[in-house]
């Protein structure tokens, strides 16, 4: 006789009957309770980083469970569960991820996606001005940015954004 397969797609537990019957009727039972594990493993399928820009990668990921990361280069695996990347390019990773309490593995990959660095392609220039005029300012990028404009070094006094913004000396601001 052939054995079923049984096909488990979630984490419920599910009960095998065995059922053993003599030649006069008599029987016994016994259950096998198999339960499943998801690993949640907290990596995502892509990243998105800034080039050259230290960046954790799996900020959810389970400590407890045992990370394996390929290629190594451009990360830091001090703490294996949420490595710092810092790449100059897009790269796959290979993530074997396994789990030592229950002896549950899964392999997975990571795309690490390296996006443009922005530039400040144009801006309005040092200005001397004589009167006390409103002053617009001016700024591009090369791609596709929130341009935000501070009146401190600290950036903490956020005064306006877009690509430009109006500004009176006379005030300050």
């Amino acid at each position: 006789q052939t054995s079923p397969l049984t096909v488990m797609v979630d984490t419920s537990d599910v009960v095998i009957t065995l059922v053993a019957v003599d030649s006069v009727g008599c029987e016994q039972r016994e259950e096998v309770v198999i339960s499943t594990e998801q690993l949640d493993t907290g990596l995502e399928p892509r990243v998105e980083v800034c080039a050259e820009d230290p960046t954790p990668i799996n900020p959810i990921g389970n400590p407890s469970y045992t990370y394996t990361w390929s290629p190594t280069d451009g990360l830091d695996l001090t703490n294996p569960s949420n490595p710092i990347a810092t790449l100059s390019s897009s790269q796959i990773f290979q993530v074997p991820v396994s789990d030592p309490v229950s002896g549950c593995e899964l392999e997975t990959q990571v795309e690490v996606v390296v996006l443009e660095n922005i530039f400040i392609t144009s801006r309005t220039n040092d200005t001397i001005v004589c009167t006390a005029d409103p002053l617009t300012l001016r700024a591009t990028t090369n791609i596709p940015s929130i341009l935000q404009w501070f009146d401190d070094a600290e950036m903490t006094n956020l005064i306006g954004t877009g690509d430009s913004i109006v500004v009176n000396p006379a005030d300050g601001t």
